[in-house]
C-alpha cells in the first residue's frame, strides 16, 4: 500500500505544472474523512474571510460529502482530490497529510499568493482586520517572508452533548482554555515552499522563513494570538469526542482517559474571540 501511494504521490507532482500570474490571493488546502455535517460552514466561514479557492483532499469518505461540495466544485471555488491511502498509526497519518499538501503547493503555486494549510476542525480569522487578505497584505512586500504562523487556542466540547442542526458551530462551542497554544499552523508563499515537513510547518527554499504574526522571524516556541489566530475546536460536542474522536485515538496508542482529558481541560474560559463573525457567517449559509 505504501509503495502504491509514494507511486501515485512521484506522478501527481511530475504532472503538476504552475500557472503565471495570481487568480486569487488566498486558497486554504485541507485532508479530510466524512466530515460532510462540517464542511459547508467551515467553508463559508472562510469564504466570509476572504478565502477564494479550497484544495480538499478526499480520505476514504463514506458519508455524503460530495453531495455537500457539489455546489462549491461546480463554481469551481472548490477543488476536490481523492486521496484514498489507509493507515494504522498517526505516523503513517501524517505523512499522507504530509504529501497531500505538497500536492496542494504544487497545484496552487503560481495560482494563488498565500496558502493555509488547515484542518476541518481549525477556524483561522484575524482579530482586527475585516478579512485574511487584508492581514496577509501587510507581509506581502518583504523578499524573506516564506510563510506565517499562526497559533492555535484549544476549544473543548463546551459540555455540549450534540451540536443543533440549526445552530453553528462556532456559536455553540464557546469554551475555551483561555489562551493561545505553542502549536501553530502555515500560511505560505507556494512558489517560495521547498518542501513540506509536517501538518504544521514546511521547509522554504533559501532566502525564505517562517515569520510570526507581529512580523518578527519565527523562533520556536512562541504564542502569538492578538492579531490572528486559529480557533482549534479538537474534540467537537461530546457526540463527536466519544464517538470518533476517542475510537480514532484509541486505534493511534492514545489512552481513553488522555483523550477525555483533552476534551474537558479546554472548556475552562468564555471565548467571544469569533463572535463577530456569526451574523455574516449565518447569512452566508442561509443563502447559499
Amino acid at each position: 500500500m505504501l509503495r502504491k501511494f509514494f507511486q501515485f504521490i512521484v506522478v501527481s507532482l511530475l504532472i503538476t505544472s504552475p500557472v503565471l500570474g495570481y487568480d486569487c490571493d488566498l486558497s486554504i488546502c485541507t485532508i479530510f474523512q466524512n466530515d460532510a455535517p462540517y464542511l459547508k460552514e467551515w467553508i463559508e466561514f472562510h469564504r466570509e474571510l476572504g478565502v477564494k479557492r479550497f484544495y480538499l483532499y478526499n480520505n476514504l469518505s463514506t458519508d455524503n460529502y460530495k453531495e455537500v461540495l457539489k455546489p462549491y466544485i461546480k463554481k469551481r471555488i472548490v477543488k476536490l482530490i481523492d486521496w484514498p491511502f489507509s493507515y494504522e498509526s498517526l505516523s503513517e497519518w501524517d505523512q499522507i497529510q504530509i504529501a497531500a499538501y505538497e500536492n496542494a503547493v504544487k497545484l496552487s503555486k503560481g495560482k494563488t499568493k498565500w496558502l493555509a494549510i488547515l484542518d476541518t476542525d481549525e477556524f483561522l480569522f484575524p482579530v482586527h482586520d475585516n478579512s485574511l487578505p487584508q492581514f496577509l497584505r501587510r507581509f506581502e512586500s518583504s523578499e524573506e517572508i516564506g510563510g506565517i504562523c499562526v497559533n492555535w487556542v484549544m476549544y473543548g466540547t463546551s459540555h455540549v452533548a450534540k451540536i443543533p442542526e440549526d445552530r453553528l458551530l462556532i456559536e455553540t462551542l464557546v469554551l475555551s482554555n483561555g489562551e493561545g497554544d505553542n502549536h501553530f499552523k502555515s500560511i505560505v508563499r507556494p512558489e517560495r515552499v521547498s518542501v513540506v515537513c509536517s501538518p504544521h510547518y514546511v521547509r522554504y527554499k533559501k532566502g525564505f522563513s517562517h515569520f510570526k504574526p507581529s512580523g518578527k522571524r519565527n523562533r520556536a516556541p512562541f504564542v502569538e494570538i492578538d492579531n490572528i489566530r486559529i480557533n482549534h475546536y479538537w474534540s467537537r460536542d461530546e457526540y463527536y469526542l466519544h464517538h470518533i474522536k476517542i475510537p480514532r485515538r484509541l486505534r493511534w496508542g492514545t489512552s481513553p482517559e488522555e483523550c477525555q482529558i483533552w476534551g474537558s481541560i479546554n472548556n475552562g474560559h468564555y471565548d467571544q474571540s469569533i463572535f463577530r463573525f456569526i451574523e455574516p457567517l449565518r447569512k452566508r449559509m442561509s443563502s447559499e
